[in-house]
C-alpha cells in the first residue's frame, strides 16, 4: 500500500484482497439465491458513498441486475445530523412486486437511518 496516500488514516481494518473476497463471497450468494428467478433483484444503493461497493458487487453477480441509488440526508448544512432525515434523491426504477437489495455504508461516526419510506414501500435498514 501506498503510505503517503493513505496518511490520513489511522488504521486500516480490511486489505483490499479481505474486502475483494467479501464481495465475491456476496456477489455468489445474490447469484444462487436468485438463480432461475423470472425477475433479477434491484440493487438500490444509499447515497453515494456506496456507489464504489455496489459497482463491484453488481459486476460479480452471474447475471444483469437494476441498480438504482437514493439519498437521504439529515444533516443540513452542519457537521451533525438533525435526526429528521429527508429523501433528496428517490428512486427512478419501480420497485414494486420485486425483491431489492439495499446497500449502505454504515460506520459508528454515522447513524442509519432506521427507516426509508418511498410512497407505499418501507424499506427497513438493518444495523
Amino acid at each position: 500500500m501506498n503510505t503517503t496516500m493513505h496518511s490520513h488514516i489511522k488504521t486500516i481494518l480490511w486489505s483490499e484482497d479481505q474486502i475483494s473476497r467479501r464481495v465475491s463471497e456476496l456477489a455468489a450468494e445474490v447469484s444462487a439465491d436468485f438463480a432461475g428467478c423470472s425477475l433479477a433483484p434491484i440493487v438500490v444503493g444509499v447515497a453515494t458513498g456506496a456507489f464504489l461497493f455496489v459497482a463491484d458487487l453488481v459486476r460479480k453477480i452471474e447475471f444483469s441486475v437494476p441498480v438504482d441509488f437514493v439519498r437521504a440526508e439529515s444533516y443540513g448544512s452542519g457537521t451533525e445530523s438533525n435526526g429528521a432525515p429527508t429523501i433528496s434523491l428517490d428512486l427512478k426504477v419501480d420497485i414494486n412486486a420485486r425483491h431489492v437489495i439495499l446497500v449502505f455504508l454504515f460506520s459508528s461516526a454515522q447513524h442509519p437511518m432506521p427507516l426509508f419510506c418511498k410512497r407505499d414501500t418501507v424499506f427497513k435498514l438493518l444495523e
